[in-house]
Parts: structure tokens; C-alpha cells; sequence
């Protein structure tokens, strides 16, 4: 989506040229004590300008599981399993990606 553009329950997907690892892009949430193994998950989406981000672990091992969270809580917020469920998620019923 275009820098200044939300869809319609305000959550705006990223280009991929803007995709960061956490502690690129957020490392105020990269810490061990707040996210596990923070190297690991990249931020690729935003909702309410920032309100929060979704982040997806990524990693070089199939075995890997690649969790969708969000950051800008207390503490991360697991809302997927992997990141066709939350696009699932996000399709069927974008309220619970808040």
C-alpha cells in the first residue's frame, strides 16, 4: 500500500522495500526482556498510523514457526500461527487483528 494509505479498518500493509527486521525498524521493542529472539521477526505492516505493528517471525529453518504478533502492547500479542492464517484473519474478520 502506498505510505499515506489505510484500508478500511485502518491497517496498512507495507512495500516491501520498507519491510525491517524489529531491530531495524522498532528497536525500542527488540529487547529480549519484551520479544524473544527479536533478530528473528520483521515488521511488515502498521495499524492506526502506528498505533501498533505487525511483526512475523522469520527464520532459515523449516521447522520454524513464523507466528504473526503484534508489538506496541505491554507485550507481544501472538494473533497467528503463521501468516496465511492471519491473512485468513484479516479477511474473514480484521476486528481480531487489533
Amino acid at each position: 500500500m502506498p505510505p499515506d494509505s489505510v484500508d478500511d479498518a485502518m491497517i496498512r500493509f507495507w512495500m516491501l522495500e520498507e519491510v525491517r527486521s524489529i531491530c531495524e525498524g522498532a528497536p525500542e521493542y527488540s529487547k529480549p526482556d519484551y520479544i524473544d529472539t527479536p533478530e528473528s521477526f520483521y515488521l511488515f505492516a502498521d495499524y492506526s498510523l502506528w498505533a501498533h505493528a505487525y511483526v512475523i517471525r522469520l527464520g532459515n529453518m523449516p521447522s520454524t514457526s513464523n507466528e504473526v504478533a503484534i508489538i506496541g502492547h505491554q507485550s507481544p500479542v501472538i494473533v497467528a500461527n503463521s501468516f496465511s492464517e492471519f491473512i485468513d484473519i484479516y479477511l474473514s474478520d480484521k476486528n481480531r487483528l487489533f
